[in-house]
């Protein structure tokens, strides 16, 4: 396992353990959400990316994510996996960028559609 490997595992571990994030950031990273979501938008800068994780959680409540596959090209990092609100599944794709050691980048896609259909009362 490379350290990109343990960085971007460790950041899962994290958010399904509520463990502080903050030293896993660069400086000058960088998070999006589906636009078409509450929470969606651009995130940049360790504060602005620690907000957008509140903002999520807050939506959704917490919710563990399980990553079922990752793929790995020098700091580009592929993950696939599912995420469970109350007792619906999500399926997610996530696409990081790291740089020295640190989470320069994470895209996050999900099906927007289906989670605003039904959660259309939560998000009002």
């Amino acid at each position: 396992m490379n350290q990109n490997q343990d960085l971007i595992q460790s950041f899962y571990e994290i958010l399904n353990s509520n463990s502080p994030l903050r030293d896993k950031l660069a400086n000058e990273s960088k998070f999006l959400f589906p636009l078409s979501l509450p929470y969606g938008g651009v995130y940049k800068g360790i504060e602005q990316v620690m907000d957008s994780l509140t903002t999520v959680f807050t939506y959704l409540g917490f919710t563990k994510l399980n990553v079922t596959d990752y793929l790995f090209d020098d700091d580009s990092i592929v993950c696939t996996g599912t995420f469970n609100i109350e007792f619906l599944g999500f399926a997610f794709v996530d696409i990081f960028t790291v740089r020295d050691g640190k989470i320069l980048c994470r895209i996050h896609f999900v099906d927007s559609a289906l989670i605003l259909d039904n959660f259309k009362t939560k998000f009002i």
